[in-house]
């Protein structure tokens, strides 16, 4: 490659990581924008969800780069739908999201987009088998989370696919619970319509009696609060358990009122003309069926049935009820047998044997934990051994020392007198010492006196100070200025070194003079008198001789 190949071939690299770093940077901005957007919407998604789902609309999903990003896009997204009431056709995304929480540990947004998820398979896709199992997963979290407001949500999906397969009492226990828990939320639009859905559960446990004095209740909500919906929804359903109480005629008197809100539905209508039919309204309950084009079978068999029982025309009031009956049982079928109870066992099950698991975890970590305290236990145990032995191992160091200074006192000629001068006049605990070796050697109680006795001896003499001086003052005093002559003739020495000559002059032992310069090992010692030696026949003073046998223990 010639020297002009090389160099485009330089710039065509530096074009391309240029290109590179700008695209890199940009998709880097459009990502942060898309994440500033994305908790924008889950902010004011709960107040203003028509607003959520335009900011979500309007997020391209190729910059949500981040696995988080796009699960909590698909959990809104999924939110803002239904809350705008636009049909999901699949739970893809949502179970997406919910897998990607619980996996990561997200808590608070597994709880929701496992209640979408259930939202989705019981309204959507009509697997009630399935959404069971959603809304017990959050119903969970929620009530480990104990948040109020989603454990009453939660609860309100359970008692739906329980009220959808004619569960009077899972229904109404889970209804109850939805409405104690959205009370203590404080939400009151949530209240009222957890209250309205209790209504409905006792209806579907026959209890009419009691949803209609709850329906009144609902209805007395509506009206302080001037919720139009809500009336129209308490109405239909104190409606339909007036119907089924036989309270026909504040039956009649309520569906008329339903037909005629805004909010009237071709239902609505059908219902009407069924209870104009039970109580004999002939012309009105065939002119509503006539109005209503493509009206189910199964109600307009039951509009038959009703007309020609009351005309007494029973061969063809026979006729539509045995219609009326196998539609009915298609129907009833259809909604009960949903393996329900089975998909609440098999999830009940699957909980259990989590819950053997998490105690067989625990039963290890219990194990594994009294295992290390008993290691800890052992090890403390072999440290406080081996202290307890090197504090005997000290103590019986420290006799040694009491006796070695009692020899010192008996076997040094002049340095006797200077010594028990010293010991007499400022130095009282040695005397005591040394009466204490000579009276009570077998004692204890003596030997634990001695070893306080030599220990404050130690602290005295292994530090710089008058005492020291004293006692080098004395040691010149009997030999002839040793001690000032040695520190003249080696002015650099450490403060060890001078105090190891002193106690050489003195006569102590090695080991005593290891405990008195604070040594842990005796050859430290041996290792310091050396390298002194060496110092001393290495100079040229004209004392080296005299030095050397102080040092080696020869006395003067």
């Amino acid at each position: 490659m010639n020297r002009e190949s090389f160099f485009h071939f330089i710039i065509c690299l530096s074009i391309s990581c240029v290109f590179l770093a700008i695209t890199t940077i940009f998709q880097g901005c459009k990502g942060n924008d898309a994440t500033r957007q994305l908790e924008t919407a889950e902010a004011i998604i709960d107040e203003n969800a028509d607003s959520a789902l335009t900011i979500l609309q309007n997020i391209d999903t190729s910059s949500l780069s981040r696995e988080s990003d796009k699960a909590i896009y698909n959990l809104l997204i999924t939110q803002a739908k239904e809350k705008n009431f636009i049909a999901i056709e699949n739970d893809s995304l949502i179970t997406d999201a919910a897998e990607y929480f619980l996996k990561a540990g997200d808590r608070q947004r597994a709880m929701k987009a496992l209640n979408y998820q259930g939202n989705i398979r019981r309204e959507r896709l009509n697997d009630n088998n399935k959404a069971i199992i959603s809304y017990l997963q959050a119903y969970q979290i929620a009530t480990e989370l104990d948040d109020k407001f989603w454990i009453g949500m939660t609860a309100r999906g359970i008692a739906d696919v329980y009220g959808d397969s004619f569960k009077g009492k899972d229904d109404v226990k889970y209804s109850q619970i939805a409405y104690t828990n959205m009370k203590e939320s404080g939400r009151q639009q949530y209240i009222d319509y957890a209250l309205l859905d209790l209504a409905e559960a006792y209806h579907t446990a026959r209890d009419y009696e009691k949803a209609v004095k709850l329906e009144n209740d609902v209805l007395d909500s509506a009206r302080v609060h001037q919720d139009s919906y809500l009336e129209y929804c308490a109405l239909k359903t104190r409606a339909l358990s007036c119907y089924s109480w036989r309270k026909m005629d504040k039956s009649v008197k309520d569906y008329e009122k339903v037909c005629q809100s805004p909010f009237a539905n071709k239902m609505d209508s059908t219902y009407l003309a069924m209870t104009y039919a039970e109580v004999g309204n002939i012309e009105d309950a065939y002119r509503i069926k006539n109005s209503i084009t493509n009206m189910d079978p199964f109600f307009k068999n039951g509009i038959y049935y009703r007309v020609y029982r009351f005309q007494k025309d029973y061969e063809k009031a026979l006729h539509y009820a045995e219609l009326l009956d196998i539609a009915d049982q298609e129907r009833l079928t259809k909604r009960i047998d949903n393996n329900i109870s089975s998909s609440v066992i098999s999830y009940f099950e699957l909980m259990d044997e989590n819950n053997r698991l998490q105690l067989s975890l625990r039963k290890w970590q219990f194990i594994i934990a009294v295992s290390a305290a008993l290691i800890i236990l052992i090890i403390s145990g072999w440290i406080i051994r081996n202290l307890v032995l090197r504090l005997r191992r000290n103590a019986s160091e420290k006799l040694v020392l009491a006796d070695q200074l009692e020899s010192t006192l008996k076997e040094n000629g002049k340095s006797k007198e200077a010594l028990q001068k010293i010991l007499s006049t400022r130095y009282s605990l040695l005397q005591e010492l040394c009466e204490l070796v000579v009276t009570s050697t077998d004692s204890k109680t003596a030997q634990k006196k001695i070893v306080n006795a030599v220990t404050n001896i130690i602290e005295n003499l292994s530090i710089s100070g008058d005492k020291i001086n004293e006692l080098e003052k004395e040691m010149d005093n009997t030999h002839g200025n040793v001690c000032s002559n040695f520190k003249a003739d080696f002015p650099n020495l450490k403060d060890i070194d001078y105090r190891l000559f002193l106690y050489s002059m003195m006569g102590l032992s090695t080991s005593s003079m290891m405990l008195l310069l604070k040594e842990t090992k005796i050859e430290a010692v041996y290792s310091r008198k050396k390298r002194l030696k060496a110092r001393i026949k290495g100079s040229d003073s004209p004392r080296k001789d005299e030095y050397l046998s102080a040092i080696c223990n020869q006395q003067f």
